[in-house]
């Protein structure tokens, strides 16, 4: 939290802030982080839920890890994807760590690391590659469900359930890239 209060209380346009905020988390990791739990609409993270950050106390000689500094882990994003119009800046707003990463992007050198981040993002979540991993996972996964649906006698259709839930998410990653430019014109205010 000390490090969350420096950033909200000190101006991350100034160097020496921005820089003494890097000595304490590896930055690149963070912007992967918040880039890809923003870019997927993750309605189930903030700072106080489904966050992990670690840092290694003791240098190995030989591991770039063990520098000290903090590094974030991605987990548990099983509520993404939902909806294109989620998680947009009214959301965000709520949360502490979209307000770390505002006052971050107020250094242009941050805001240039996370913008990289978004459009890494857009190339991975692309329509066409989305469609590609859906179909394959699709066969893998569409009888286990089926026989969810049967052992737990839910009622509802599965394979309607499939269908809904693969246009669901392609949909979202086509439209991501619109709704991201609104979450980032919130994300860069004065």
């Amino acid at each position: 939290m000390k490090l969350m209060d420096f950033i909200r209380y000190n101006d991350m346009s100034n160097s020496e802030n921005y820089e003494y905020v890097c000595s304490q988390i590896d930055i690149d990791n963070f912007a992967d982080y918040v880039a890809a739990e923003i870019y997927v609409a993750n309605a189930d993270w903030h700072i106080n839920n489904n966050s992990a950050f670690w840092r290694a106390v003791k240098p190995e000689r030989g591991n770039p890890y063990s520098d000290g500094k903090y590094r974030c882990a991605l987990f548990d994003v099983n509520w993404s994807f939902e909806s294109e119009e989620t998680m947009t800046r009214e959301h965000y707003n709520e949360w502490d760590l979209c307000d770390m990463v505002h006052d971050l992007c107020q250094n242009e050198n941050f805001r240039e690391l996370y913008l990289d981040k978004v459009s890494k993002m857009e190339i991975l979540f692309a329509p066409d590659k989305v469609q590609d991993i859906i179909d394959e996972w699709s066969s893998v996964m569409e009888e286990p469900i089926r026989c969810h649906f049967k052992r737990f006698g839910i009622a509802a259709d599965a394979d309607e359930m499939i269908k809904e839930e693969k246009e669901q998410i392609l949909n979202f990653c086509i439209n991501r890239p619109e709704e991201m430019k609104k979450v980032n014109e919130w994300m860069f205010r004065e």
